[in-house]
């Protein structure tokens, strides 16, 4: 059921996002390195803390598919970290740039596409 409200969740930012990827023409390079520069507002902080816990639940997810029982709190705290992230992030999308949707779209399908396996 959780997984589901995470998938549910990081749907709805993807299919956002879509509607805004055609809207700024910047390049690859320069979402990139918006990406990589400090968090210049709250929103990029927001973006950051959750790539981390995106990166961070999958790994951890990994590894309990894998068999290792011992990150199962983890797991279901990283799932907890991630929901809740996600819908911040929803809340804030009115404020988001487009290549702030467009990085957030990124992070929610790696996670995702791992996620759906």
């Amino acid at each position: 059921m959780n997984r589901l409200r995470i998938l549910a969740s990081l749907a709805f930012i993807i299919l956002f996002a879509a509607g805004f990827t055609s809207c700024g023409q910047e390049s690859t390079a320069n979402t990139t390195a918006n990406a990589s520069a400090a968090p210049a507002n709250p929103v990029d902080r927001l973006i950051n803390e959750y790539e981390k816990a995106a990166h961070n639940y999958v790994r951890v997810e990994k590894k309990h598919r894998d068999g290792d029982v011992s990150v199962t709190m983890q797991v279901i705290n990283g799932d907890e970290r991630t929901r809740k992230l996600a819908a911040q992030l929803q809340q804030e999308s009115a404020k988001m740039t487009p290549a702030q949707t467009q990085r957030v779209a990124e992070i929610s399908s790696r996670t995702a596409l791992y996620l759906l396996k």
